[in-house]
């Protein structure tokens, strides 16, 4: 598919095309060129806000702690896994490259539960195959302040977990790469704190 050819296509059923593809290549069907005056548009607007929180909706459904899409066989959160990843890359866009409408997304409050940020229930649904690993790795590929703010030793950890139990998939082997650069130039304190922990450590070495 070429670059923006998805917005021409009709009578595209997307919730079944999500579920049959893989989180970041179904997301790689949405690039293209950026419209950041709109981004910021859908920002202003609580659009985004809309789109998060209908995200989240099956998850509060359910009650904290519980992953509704943990049954991949249950049929009655098929159509709704689909729209979790189309969700994944409506947030996407809208932070694609957008500095104001990444640092909103990172520090804005969980309506109804002032203590945890997007990026807190972005962080606790990185293992769902569903695309918020996508999105993380979007929200910091471009920002190099937000990857100071963000990118942990724990996080890092985290993904290197997350591929030892998982297996290499490209959702969670993109995130290293999202952290390395920003814009071509090299982010050396990530590319050392990848090495000194994952490399360096005989244990997580040995594990890959």
């Amino acid at each position: 598919m070429n670059k923006g050819e998805v917005q021409r296509e009709e009578g595209v059923d997307w919730i079944t095309r999500a579920n049959g593809m893989l989180p970041s290549a179904f997301s790689a069907l949405f690039s293209g060129d950026l419209d950041a005056q709109t981004q910021r548009i859908v920002k202003d607007t609580k659009l985004m806000d809309a789109v998060f929180n209908m995200g989240l909706a099956p998850y509060k459904r359910v009650g904290k702690g519980r992953d509704p899409f943990s049954d991949p066989k249950n049929e009655e959160m098929l159509n709704p896994r689909g729209i979790q990843k189309l969700v994944h890359v409506a947030l996407q866009r809208i932070t694609d490259d957008v500095a104001e409408n990444q640092f909103y997304f990172v520090r804005h409050k969980v309506w109804g539960d002032s203590e945890r940020t997007w990026l807190d229930v972005l962080v606790d649904q990185l293992e769902a195959p569903l695309g918020p690993a996508v999105t993380l790795a979007n929200l910091l590929t471009t920002n190099q302040k937000l990857q100071r703010e963000c990118v942990t030793p724990g996080l890092v950890q985290q993904f290197a977990s997350m591929i030892f139990n998982l297996g290499p998939q490209p959702r969670l082997v993109n995130f290293f790469s999202a952290i390395c650069e920003v814009k071509g130039m090299p982010q050396k304190a990530n590319q050392e704190m990848i090495l000194r922990l994952i490399w360096m450590n005989e244990r997580t070495r040995d594990a890959a």
